[in-house]
């Protein structure tokens, strides 16, 4: 999902020979000097956005409502709320701006709908104006949904589907985009194969129908199953069925979920304890590397505790753990319950 974002935006806004993007670079030092409340909050809406914008504004803040990992994917939901031209419930807050890294690919995000909501005050040329305008675009109207389901394991399947048809659709609206996107991504289809497309019979959103679908599919014999699916422009006319074959019986055997479940209609699945197991398993499987990507930035950080012994090293290691399973919302309010419970308990 990242390097989708980093090849639109490359795509658009063309190749850099620095590490730093020089136009967000000259947007940081003119908003250290600037009046951060002072943005354009409503947007002239392009013919892409009109008709999806008031669901992503009821999807935006639905998950304004849910726990983030980082505080940038917060960052990036409010300010796409003010690039909508609604308000985002309580104080509205520019923050300052942070790294500006080519490989920040958040950044490209966060940066692109700031200097877009003070496009009438920082000097752009026309051509980064309107490349910025494409780019903000397609992020709300295809990009943003797809981010935030990505790392939903039983949505997987069929998010990797609904993504490549918003994308082929959003030719119509900007070709050279669309067809970056669709680049980038034909590389990374892992949960369309054969195997992995079995998570998304655990998936709320899948409709009955299909599910029933699937599972008669199952008795389809495959000699070949690829682990990953090359694009080929039929893919844009499938279902997630046309996917399944008696290879997708696997991960219920990998994960030891027994199936069957699978010989009563999908409607009556929610009430059967073996699928209500099996679809706990699946939600706890990972599908994206964030989780690993923040635990390679916490070695470096604890590389330079003040001990020099390896074992000291890894016991402080295993208390963060530890403490990050524990408290996974690591708010004020919820230290402090933990910790006036702690007290009452001694």
């Amino acid at each position: 999902m990242k390097l989708i974002v980093a090849k639109v935006f490359e795509t658009l806004m063309g190749p850099s020979s620095g590490p730093k993007i020089k136009l967000f670079q000259r947007f940081c030092e003119y908003l250290s000097s600037t009046d951060r409340y002072s943005y354009e909050s409503v947007l002239l809406y392009s013919s892409a956005l009109m008709p999806v914008r008031d669901d992503l504004i009821r999807f935006i803040q639905r998950k304004l409502t849910a726990f983030h990992p980082r505080d940038d994917y917060r960052e990036l939901l409010q300010l796409s709320l003010l690039f909508l031209g609604a308000e985002p419930n309580g104080d509205v807050h520019i923050w300052a701006p942070g790294a500006c890294h080519r490989a920040r690919w958040m950044a490209k995000l966060i940066y692109s709908l700031k200097i877009y909501l003070f496009r009438s005050q920082f000097r752009l040329t026309k051509h980064e104006l309107s490349s910025l305008g494409h780019f903000t675009t397609s992020v709300l109207k295809v990009y943003l949904k797809a981010w935030f389901a990505s790392s939903c394991a039983p949505s997987a399947p069929q998010n990797d589907l609904l993504l490549l048809g918003e994308l082929e659709s959003y030719k119509k609206a900007n070709e050279a985009v669309a067809n970056a996107a669709i680049k980038s991504f034909s590389g990374h289809w892992w949960y369309l194969s054969e195997i992995l497309v079995g998570l998304a019979f655990f998936d709320p959103e899948v409709s009955h129908e299909r599910k029933s679908a699937m599972v008669a599919a199952l008795e389809k014999i495959t000699t070949e199953h690829p682990r990953r699916i090359a694009f080929k422009p039929i893919l844009l006319k499938k279902q997630l069925s046309d996917f399944v074959s008696q290879n997708t019986r696997h991960p219920f055997t990998a994960l030891n979920i027994p199936q069957r479940f699978l010989t009563l209609g999908p409607d009556m699945w929610e009430n059967v304890n073996d699928y209500i197991v099996g679809q706990r398993k699946v939600r706890s499987l990972k599908v994206v590397n964030d989780t690993a990507e923040r635990g390679v930035a916490l070695i470096p950080e604890f590389n330079g505790v003040p001990t020099i012994h390896e074992e000291q090293k890894q016991f402080l290691l295993q208390i963060i753990e530890k403490h990050r399973h524990d408290f996974p919302n690591p708010n004020k309010s919820t230290l402090t319950e933990a910790a006036t419970k702690s007290t009452r308990d001694t």
